[in-house]
């Protein structure tokens, strides 16, 4: 006879396997480089625009370094699962700060860098700093100090931009470089009325 605790024991129950990718992420969020496990439950690795969505769900504003994929998640880091079975993912809303619902994609059509190339201004134009700040919130971005007497924190800022680029001018370019009227670091120079 069939005593009834040894059938509710019965036997071990597996639980369901669940595959994707678990990622080690490396993201520049305000200025520090931050690390972070993600899992993916897809079969497929994800792409880098796929990474980035996710990345801004967590660190609004951040942008992604670079991802790996690893093994075994690392007590180090946080493991965050994102989107769910089938690879779903949410969409980001036109400020990056905002994750909008499934559905409702925005596409994001500016891009500070081919603002800058547009207007060909040596260092960055005023558009191209009103560019940079609408894709990144919160930054303090500012253009060059170009007259030629400025006064206070202006004058502090030119004179640590001047020194500064002195400096990688001395130690970090070539000779030829640093003759060169036509070279970036001259330009910028220039352009800041660094005498």
């Amino acid at each position: 006879m069939i005593n009834k605790e040894e059938t509710q024991i019965g036997e071990a129950t597996r639980l369901p396997a669940e595959y994707g990718n678990l990622l080690m992420v490396s993201v520049m969020w305000r200025a520090t480089a931050q690390q972070i496990t993600m899992f993916f439950p897809q079969a497929k690795m994800p792409s880098r625009k796929e990474v980035e969505i996710e990345i801004q769900k967590v660190y609004p504003g951040g942008k992604v370094i670079s991802f790996i994929r690893t093994d075994l998640p690392s007590n180090q880091f946080p493991v965050i699962r994102v989107g769910s079975q089938g690879g779903n993912y949410g969409k980001i809303g036109p400020n990056k700060n905002y994750v909008k619902p499934m559905g409702e994609e925005v596409q994001i059509d500016e891009d500070w860098q081919s603002v800058n190339r547009k207007d060909k201004t040596d260092g960055l134009s005023q558009k191209a700093v009103n560019a940079y700040r609408r894709e990144n919130p919160g930054s303090k971005l500012q253009t060059a100090v170009t007259e030629k007497k400025p006064k206070g924190k202006r004058a502090k800022r030119r004179s640590s931009f001047c020194s500064r680029m002195k400096g990688m001018k001395d130690k970090l370019t070539s000779q030829e470089t640093s003759r060169d009227p036509d070279s970036r670091i001259n330009r910028a120079l220039r352009r800041w009325n660094c005498n």
